[in-house]
């Protein structure tokens, strides 16, 4: 008698488990997992990649792709990295906002700078 698994034939999308395992978050009904002593076994098969905008979004798993948890194929890694590279750019040339105690001591300044209209100036002579 055969046995059925119900299993889908699908291409897996592979993430890292907080417990170290590889498994797919494809399917709901997908329970198909590495074991630790397997996990670099899902090197080499095909994955999902998880940017969900992404245009070949089947690619091969290698092993600099499982560095992540949710690995992502070679053209969505390039764009997510050239999007870093320009943020990190972009804050350092932005300025730097004030602390609030910066803004107090230029607060405070600026109304010892304030001359009022009645107070008598230094170059008045006063009598």
């Amino acid at each position: 008698m055969a046995r059925t698994t119900n299993s889908v034939k699908h291409t897996h999308q592979y993430f890292r488990r907080d417990d170290g395992l590889w498994a797919c978050s494809g399917i709901d009904d997908c329970s198909h997992y590495m074991p630790k002593n397997m996990s670099p076994l899902p090197a080499g098969k095909k994955s999902i990649c998880w940017n969900p905008h992404c245009k070949h979004p089947e690619f091969q798993l290698l092993p600099y792709h499982m560095q992540d948890s949710k690995p992502m194929c070679d053209d969505c890694t390039e764009r997510m990295a050239m999007i870093e590279a320009a943020t990190e750019e972009m804050m350092k040339s932005a300025p730097k906002p004030k602390s609030k105690y910066e803004q107090l001591v230029e607060e405070i300044k600026a109304r010892q700078n304030k001359v009022e209209p009645d107070a008598p100036t230094s170059e008045e002579p006063s009598e």
